[in-house]
């Protein structure tokens, strides 16, 4: 419910800080582990094939509490650097960037952790953000709150 609550809070144009991030430092087909405190998880915890729908996802991973926030942060900075959000839901986030040939790079941010080692969110346990990015992709029409931002 946490994970749901804070994604919910990056649709809303709310800024949160990145912690330890520096000045140009952009958002790309990962999160920052270093910007984050988050490490890298190269497999995603091995679920990468199943949150990702096979395509190419890279992630990182914290304790489950702290995920939520992370995903904010890395939300925020890239909002920062012409990201925008087109649409979210409880665990994902879809954002977008124009690219010069008209079309638009298209980039989903999801957070989640092994739901079948534990069914529900446990403090401790490893969380991760995961991030799919894909270029080339027809543009999304923005939500009033997007174009206002």
């Amino acid at each position: 419910m946490l994970v749901a609550l804070t994604l919910a809070a990056a649709l809303s144009g709310q800024a949160v800080p990145a912690p330890g991030q520096t000045a140009g430092q952009t958002p790309g087909t990962a999160p920052s582990a270093a910007a984050s405190g988050a490490a890298p998880s190269p497999d995603c915890g091995g679920l990468s094939a199943s949150v990702s729908g096979g395509l190419p996802m890279q992630c990182v991973t914290a304790p489950l509490e702290q995920i939520g926030s992370m995903a904010l942060a890395y939300a925020a900075e890239a909002r920062r650097h012409g990201w925008v959000v087109v649409r979210g839901d409880n665990n994902v986030l879809w954002m977008q960037k124009p690219e010069t040939s008209g079309t638009c790079e298209r980039m989903t941010v999801i957070i989640f952790w092994d739901t079948t080692a534990h069914p529900e969110p446990v403090a401790g346990v490893p969380g991760y953000i995961g991030v799919i990015t894909q270029a080339g992709q027809t543009c999304e029409p923005l939500p009033n709150a997007a174009t206002a931002q």
